[in-house]
């Protein structure tokens, strides 16, 4: 079974400029984020695997390999879930 990631419904997103913020009233926390992991919480307004998310990242950049994306992803998930703003569905 694919493991599947979605956003915490309960976090703030906020852009200043070309930034990307998460805010999380509950926790006192803000984070911010790189264009990459900004990607990333926009495709996690529905569930969404580390591979599929990888998937779309890889279109963007053919050159790198599909492995390495991914392989890349899984600390920007595991810090997104630590953080809570994201979840594991």
């Amino acid at each position: 079974m694919t493991v599947k990631f979605m956003q915490n419904i309960e976090i703030i997103e906020r852009q200043v400029g070309a930034k990307t913020f998460l805010i999380s009233d509950e926790l006192g926390t803000i984070h911010e984020l790189d264009l990459i992991s900004a990607a990333i919480w926009q495709e996690l307004v529905e569930p969404c695997s580390i591979s599929e998310c990888a998937s779309v990242l890889h279109a963007v950049f053919p050159d790198t390999a599909l492995s390495d994306i991914q392989a890349d992803l899984e600390p920007v998930f595991a810090e997104l879930v630590e953080s809570d703003m994201i979840f594991q569905i």
